[in-house]
Parts: C-alpha cells; sequence; structure tokens
C-alpha cells in the first residue's frame, strides 16, 4: 500500500479474509483496530478504530487522520479483530509506504 504524507480525510478499506480466502463475517464482534507499527524504531504510530460497512462479507474502513502519516518512510500494518474483550486477533501484517508529499 502506498500513501503520500500529511495526507488525511480519506478511508482506506479493508476485506478481511479467512485463511481459505473467504471473507471473516465480523458480526457480533467487539471491534477492530488498524494498526502501524514504524519500521525503523518499532513504535505504534496508530492504532485507530475501524468502521465495519459490510460485516457479512468482512468489510471495514479506516478514515486516515490528519497526524497519522506525518513522516515519509517504510511501515507494517495489521487489523486487530476483537472478538471479545479477551479475544484479539490480529491479521498477517502488510507494508505500508509512505511517500514524500510534493511541495506546492
Amino acid at each position: 500500500m502506498e500513501i503520500t504524507q500529511d495526507n488525511y480525510g480519506y478511508d482506506i478499506t479493508f476485506t478481511v479474509k479467512k485463511s481459505n480466502g473467504t471473507p471473516e463475517d465480523l458480526s457480533g464482534i467487539n471491534g477492530v483496530q488498524f494498526q502501524v507499527v514504524d519500521v525503523d524504531t518499532y513504535r505504534n504510530i496508530i492504532d485507530g478504530a475501524c468502521t465495519i460497512t459490510n460485516p457479512a462479507q468482512g468489510e471495514c474502513k479506516y478514515t486516515v487522520q490528519q497526524s497519522d502519516f506525518a513522516k515519509a518512510g517504510n511501515f507494517k500494518g495489521s487489523l486487530q479483530i476483537q472478538y471479545t474483550p479477551s479475544k484479539k486477533v490480529n491479521t498477517k501484517s502488510f507494508f505500508i509506504t509512505v511517500n514524500k508529499r510534493m511541495a506546492t
């Protein structure tokens, strides 16, 4: 996934899938968190709630906030599915490249 530095206010959409490729039914779960880690510092830079848009098809979205991608570089993202307060499962991680914003 590629993102432009300091760009915000848009949605990143996700489809959560089981290991066999079928959508994970998100009906009745406690929530989905979008988590992003800086690969240089191993610090968590985003831990934000997703909005579930189509539970039966495993679809959700995260709205990028103003300070989310202030630094250009490489990051790792994942989703954390919160089935119950004590049962949380992370998806496979994926790479995010944040490109420097163009000069104005």
